[in-house]
């Protein structure tokens, strides 16, 4: 698995898109459109849900390679350091 794939894995891009779209939705329907605030929040609960996802995995590294061994951290696809560096660019 490349470290682009793993990258992508680990922030779960199924939730941040579920995410973005209530962040979006929740904006059109306060004020019925779409206006360019809303959508700087949708990206910014994306971004906060995606540093979240990795931050969690860091924090459940053990756990995981228990329950969820085919995740990017627990699987060795993706190094710790790498994971932690990207959880502080997405927040």
């Amino acid at each position: 698995m490349s470290h682009a794939t793993s990258a992508l894995q680990i922030v779960r891009p199924l939730n941040i898109v579920l995410t973005f779209t209530s962040a979006l939705l929740g904006g059109w329907l306060a004020v019925h459109s779409l206006s360019f605030p809303a959508l700087i929040a949708a990206i910014s609960a994306a971004s906060i849900a995606a540093a979240g996802y990795i931050h969690n995995d860091i924090a459940d590294l053990e756990v995981d390679r228990i329950s969820h061994p085919f995740r990017p951290l627990p699987a060795g696809a993706l190094s710790p350091s790498l994971a932690r560096t990207s959880s502080f660019l997405a927040a």
